[in-house]
């Protein structure tokens, strides 16, 4: 019936107890959308079923996200279907969801200013409300563009650059780094057609020059952590296809990639972590060296120790990533690894969500009353953007828009209007120096606030530049 039994299968597996739960959504979805068909001519309900399933294999989901899963579309595609018809057939929990993944079905940044302000609205708000929503628009997401062949050429681009401008960023975020990659290239291949037959080709050169090398390297490893008493799972990862592509856009080579091939070390315990750390730098020359764990892990949830290792009968990098099974979840799926907690799993995430950095500025923002231009370069700015990290004279890591300055810094961990100067590496430096990786900042302020019109010249975040325009004209009114 559709990958249903696929479906029940997974669910007998990790959540026996909503099994009916499941059934009853799916022939509520069967009877919705009789007689409709995908594009490809298949019937609709393989959509709903594809995008639960995802949600059940990979992340186990709860019986009320499956539900939610297959009954997304039925309320937009067939007008007998109302909000108030799922509360009485299921309950307030899921209505709640298919209401709010309802009103983003139709989310399209393509259009209008005030449709995408209303949107990107609409978005952060389900965040801060349910993160479940977004998951299973993820979900919903990713199935469209493992499919997207089918539609015509024209939607194609508009919905997988939505799809890398949108969806990626928020994956990202959210720490669900699977999600983010598959849709990278999912979209990569049709914003980038020119490189549909070269990539293929050279992921599998890749692969077929690296295999003897990880093999060597695998088995060498693991014979040293035997020696110790330690045993652990070595898996072997490549960087993907849009991620090379962008490396190659930026100017390097392929050899020069340092994480273009890895090794993933998985221990028992972070004691574990740690041996193995020096275990392999004992046996290969170590650069590169990231130190990901506990409060220094990103921002996202993302832990692990990395470090590129030099194998020099091969003449290759590989870099290694360390961390325990269970860090290894959260790095796949980052909040909603949070799933596993089951009872206390979505007051879970909506709390770790709460903390997240890029939440709380997004919820600033939309409280700014600003005008449609200045709201959708400020999302832009603060979500969908390349990020660097970099850390505070106490050592906490931050991550802040790619070409940012220290005045834009400042600004974000709010220590900016009492600011006279700033210590970089050691270094004074300009409130205008653009921060890089790994930069170590430390701001020198006195009593006084110093804020003036001037200042905006030193930064490059719209944001940054509106705060300290409501700063002036706070301070003017108050004169």
């Amino acid at each position: 019936m559709y990958a249903f039994d696929e479906l029940m299968r997974i669910v007998r597996r990790y959540n026996p107890s909503e099994i009916e739960l499941v059934k009853k959504a799916f022939n509520f979805a069967m009877n919705a959308h009789e007689g409709q068909e995908r594009r490809n001519g298949d019937p609709f309900i393989v959509h709903p079923v594809a995008a639960a399933t995802f949600l059940a294999d990979e992340i186990e989901v709860d019986g009320a996200s499956l539900a939610a899963a297959l009954l997304h579309d039925t309320v937009e595609d067939n007008n007998k279907i109302t909000i108030g018809m799922i509360h009485r057939e299921f309950n307030e929990d899921i209505a709640h969801l298919v209401s709010g993944v309802s009103k983003l079905t139709g989310l399209d940044f393509t259009e209008t200013q005030e449709k995408f302000c209303a949107n990107t609205r609409r978005l952060i708000l389900s965040m801060n409300k349910d993160i479940r929503i977004i998951l299973i628009k993820l979900a919903d997401r990713l199935h469209n563009m493992r499919t997207l062949m089918y539609m015509p050429p024209e939607k194609q681009i508009g919905i997988a650059k939505e799809t890398m401008d949108i969806y990626v960023p928020i994956a990202y975020r959210l720490g669900a780094y699977k999600i983010m990659r598959e849709l990278q290239d999912c979209a990569f291949y049709y914003l980038y057609p020119e490189e549909k037959e070269e990539f293929p080709k050279l992921f599998n050169s890749i692969k077929e020059e690296a295999a003897a090398c990880l093999e060597t390297m695998s088995l060498n490893i693991i014979e040293n952590l035997w020696k110790k008493q330690i045993y652990c799972d070595i898996e072997t990862d490549y960087k993907n296809d849009y991620e090379i592509y962008m490396k190659k856009w930026h100017g390097y080579e392929i050899a020069d990639i340092h994480d273009l091939i890895k090794l993933k070390i998985i221990a028992d315990s972070m004691e574990e972590c740690n041996i193995v750390l020096g275990i392999i730098r004992e046996l290969y020359r170590s650069t590169r060296d990231k130190n990901y764990m506990g409060p220094k892990r990103k921002e996202n949830l993302y832990q692990a120790y990395h470090t590129t290792l030099f194998e020099q009968n091969y003449q290759r990098s590989v870099q290694a990533q360390i961390f325990t099974a269970q860090m290894q979840k959260m790095n796949d799926y980052g909040v909603f690894s949070f799933y596993s907690l089951r009872e206390q799993a979505k007051s879970k995430m909506q709390e770790t969500i709460a903390s997240f950095p890029f939440i709380k500025e997004l919820n600033m923002i939309s409280k700014m009353g600003l005008d449609n231009k200045y709201y959708i370069d400020i999302v832009k700015d603060e979500l969908f953007c390349i990020t660097v990290r970099v850390y505070s004279a106490a050592g906490e890591m931050i991550e802040i828009a790619e070409n940012s300055t220290v005045m834009d810094y400042a600004f974000k961990i709010n220590e900016a209007f009492n600011m006279v100067d700033v210590i970089v590496n050691g270094r004074r430096e300009g409130f205008n120096y653009i921060l890089k990786n790994d930069d170590i900042i430390r701001i020198i302020s006195n009593n006084q606030e110093n804020v003036g019109e001037h200042w905006k010249s030193d930064a490059n975040r719209n944001l940054t530049k509106k705060l300290i325009d409501e700063r002036l004209n706070n301070n003017s009114h108050n004169l």
